[in-house]
């Protein structure tokens, strides 16, 4: 099941998704995406990490942050590792996309977790 979401920053609309089945099969839940944009058309994308059962996951994962432009291609790609063994129920993210004006042609980003 996909979760989407519009956010509306400095005159861009920007869909954020997310993949609900994804974090439900690994444990995890994805929380508060919030974009932050820089007046040289880059961006920072946050979000919040948590186990859904307890403070531990299963197994290491990778939170992957995918920038699709107006045409539907692929703009950027970022991911961040996730060990388990050093993962303790919650974590902030921090995903930077910086190319210069990259904001204003960013129409979809996605946010999913991946083994």
């Amino acid at each position: 099941m996909k979760d989407f979401y519009k956010i509306n920053n400095f005159k861009t609309m920007i869909t954020i998704e997310r993949y609900k089945d994804y974090e439900h099969r690994l444990g995890v839940q994805i929380q508060k995406i919030s974009i932050k944009p820089s007046e040289d058309g880059w961006f920072d994308v946050y979000c919040e990490l948590h186990a859904i059962n307890g403070g531990e996951i299963d197994c290491s994962i990778d939170v992957q942050c995918v920038a699709y432009g107006k045409d539907g291609s692929i703009l950027s790609m970022i991911s961040d590792f996730i060990s388990d063994d050093e993962f303790f129920g919650f974590e902030v993210l921090e995903f930077a996309f910086q190319v210069d004006g990259m904001y204003n042609n960013v129409e979809t980003i996605k946010v999913f977790p991946k083994k």
